[in-house]
């Protein structure tokens, strides 16, 4: 659109008088492109090297986004799992960009979340490219203010570290970018349609449209009564006419389907992360902003200086948008992932206005010393000169020192790459383990839903509407987007398979559930609670159970430093939380000497009845040292160890062939050091037939 105010918004052209300026003009254009260039192509190198950091995986939320485009591409609807209409993410459009291009990974047999991840890169990289066009607009082709606008989205970790997470906010920055570029080319059609795009990418990129639109209406009414202007009002009010038709009939039709599709107004994530107009969140949003603004030495502070230029439309609309969305995350509360995600949308923003800013003081000290004809003056202005240059590459060193140690690349990639690989490892693994259909209840829904192909039952109301739903009294002071869960009995009614260990604080062996420790390679895995088959198909044997309780230690025999410290209850001093024991249990960890203890157990002679003994093992994992063996006839048919983990997860032993024999349970501990210790729990027997009998 044209300017109303051509004085204040109007590029000033270049002074070419003599061919000298024009070939210093001509450079300049040279090199501010070959800037914005060079600072693509480098974004793409360090994201790339980030990505190759974090074993080239994304964030569990990307892969709830890449649940719903891979169901969206093999046909089963926009959903999370199949048949439960939830809108369980806040990015349409890129769920459908998605779509088609995991179908086409499908057919050649590439790995989609690596495709997906470079795309997101090639965002972040075109962004940049973008921010040099709009910076244009706003400069022509000064090199400071661009070396500033890209410099700041550059030395931002957050902006790199996320591009490699494939999620839509680098999208949702190219929305915004090219609708300022459209805008001041008075296109209000494809202005209406990228406008849309924009808040289907985001919806709260709908305050984006409100600074937009609302800044051009509010002008729009100024020049209704401004002499000499009719020509000019009727061709901005009709072009504002066509953006905002255009906008309400694309961005309308899709909310028509949407509302009809899943039957809410807004999507579930907003009625987890909301409580009505309650204000309780406000305080978390106002530490978020402020770490925001600290991590990156406040250079983001310099921003509001720009409120100096606000004569120039795109200046305004930037600081509005800006003001408008910091507002908003600060009411919402913020977010928990590292790097302060629901800020990356205006890094480039904020890099746009403090080069202004920069560009401004820099026509100041340019004019001062150009009206100046006193040396002293001249030296003054020279000084000044430098000092802003020097202060511009400290800023920009600074800001990236404090991203490489409070942001998102120390945070998620060196504290966590190791940990989220392994969840990722396992959850592939476990995925092509177990037959399917099949369902879990977890925290982590991605990768239990794209990478396992599980059906979830979300303890944190993602894609549940029942917990999202919810009213919780303490909402606003714990973790954003965790606050609201769902009730045990609730998830356990909905008869999961699994249940990922953590989340159901309690033994569910009461529930009918045994804790399975196995992961990729005989490791540990993450645990995992999972129905057991055995209790519809046969019946447990009272007789031939091995108790551990005080009151039977008699029929157990210890040596050594076993004595009279095997039995444990709960977790002892200095050892890592125990999961899965029921009541005492045998443990080698000793209580004065931890792993440094050394000995042996055995049971006394036990008859043989049933099919299949079942028992629970855990600690360290060494065959030779740490042991736990089933002896008949004084050999041992059977031996297992840990896992290198603290769970008790179930062993399993056919032990049809020896009915009617008597064993000896053995339990070896002769390795000191780390994982130095063994533990057993729940020594029963199953037997098949006698459920046959009793029909």
């Amino acid at each position: 659109m044209s300017s109303l105010f051509p004085k204040d918004n109007a590029i000033e052209p270049p002074k070419a008088k003599t061919p000298l300026f024009s070939l210093a003009a001509e450079l300049g254009n040279r090199l501010g492109l070959a800037i914005a260039v060079t600072a693509a192509l480098s974004s793409v190198v360090l994201c790339n090297l980030w990505s190759r950091l974090y074993y080239h995986n994304v964030c569990d939320d990307s892969l709830i986004s890449m649940q719903y485009a891979k169901n969206l591409a093999l046909g089963n609807g926009v959903v999370f799992n199949l048949s439960e209409r939830v809108e369980g993410y806040t990015n349409f459009l890129w769920v459908v960009i998605l779509a088609p291009l995991y179908r086409l990974c499908l057919s050649l047999g590439i790995d989609f979340i690596f495709v997906a991840v470079q795309l997101s890169i090639l965002l972040a990289a075109v962004d940049l490219l973008l921010v040099y066009r709009v910076g244009r607009l706003l400069w022509q082709e000064k090199p400071l203010a661009l070396i500033v606008a890209v410099g700041i989205c550059l030395a931002d970790n957050s902006y790199t570290v996320w591009a490699i997470q494939a999620l839509e906010s680098h999208l949702v920055v190219f929305w915004i970018l090219l609708a300022l570029l459209l805008f001041r080319r008075g296109s209000g059609f494809w202005l209406g349609i990228v406008l849309a795009c924009a808040v289907m990418s985001r919806p709260d990129a709908l305050l984006f449209v409100v600074a937009l639109l609302g800044d051009d209406l509010v002008a729009l009414g100024f020049a209704r009564w401004r002499r000499g202007r009719a020509e000019l009002y009727t061709q901005r009010a009709r072009s504002l006419g066509m953006t905002l038709s255009v906008f309400i009939a694309f961005y309308g039709s899709y909310f028509f389907w949407r509302y009809n599709y899943y039957g809410y107004l807004f999507p579930n994530t907003f009625y987890l992360k909301m409580e009505g107009l309650r204000l309780e969140a406000i305080r978390r949003g106002i530490v978020y902003l402020t770490e925001f603004l600290e991590y990156r030495g406040w250079i983001p502070v310099f921003a509001l200086l720009s409120a100096f230029w606000l004569g120039n439309q795109l200046v305004r609309v930037l600081f509005l948008w800006s003001t408008l969305h910091l507002a908003y995350v600060v009411y919402v509360g913020g977010d928990f992932y590292p790097g302060h995600r629901f800020f990356i949308v205006l890094i480039p923003s904020i890099g746009l206005l403090t080069g202004q800013v920069v560009d401004g003081l820099a026509k100041q000290v340019s004019r001062w010393r150009r009206r100046s004809d006193h040396r002293i003056r001249r030296l003054l202005g020279k000084t000044a000169t430098t000092t802003l240059l020097a202060l511009v590459a400290v800023g920009l060193f600074r800001m990236t020192r404090l991203g490489l140690e409070k942001g998102p690349y120390q945070i998620e990639i060196v504290q966590f790459r190791d940990r989220i690989n392994e969840v990722y490892s396992f959850m592939r693994w476990f995925g092509r383990k177990h037959s399917r259909p099949a369902s879990i209840v977890t925290g982590d829904i991605g990768s239990a839903g794209f990478l396992a192909g599980l059906t979830v039952f979300d303890y944190y109301g993602v894609i549940d509407p029942m917990v999202a739903h919810q009213a919780v009294v303490s909402f606003g002071k714990g973790k954003a987007g965790h606050e609201k869960r769902a009730d045990i009995n609730y998830l356990l009614s909905r008869n999961p398979k699994f249940v990922r260990l953590g989340y159901i604080p309690r033994d569910l062996s009461r529930e009918g559930y045994f804790l399975d420790d196995e992961g990729p390679d005989g490791r540990c895995g993450v645990g995992i609670w999972e129905k057991d088959p055995l209790n519809d198909s046969g019946v447990w044997e009272s007789a031939g159970a091995i108790p551990f309780y005080h009151s039977d230690v008699s029929i157990w025999e210890a040596t050594d430093d076993m004595r009279r410290s095997w039995t444990a209850s709960g977790t002892r001093p200095h050892q890592q939380r125990v999961w899965g024991a029921t009541g005492v249990y045998l443990s080698t960890f000793h209580r004065r000497y931890g792993d440094g203890a050394v000995g042996r157990v055995r049971s006394t002679p036990i008859p043989l009845v049933g099919d299949v003994m079942v028992l629970r093992v855990g600690g360290g994992r060494d065959t030779d040292r740490l042991r736990v063996s089933l002896m008949v006839d004084d050999r041992a048919i059977y031996t297992t160890t840990g896992r290198n983990c603290e769970f008790l997860g179930r062993r399993k032993w056919e032990i049809a062939s020896f009915r009617g024999k008597s064993a000896i349970l053995e339990v070896v501990d002769s390795a000191q050091g780390p994982w130095g210790h063994i533990m057993v729990d729940e020594v029963r027997q199953w037997s098949a037939r006698a459920r046959e009998a009793k029909k």
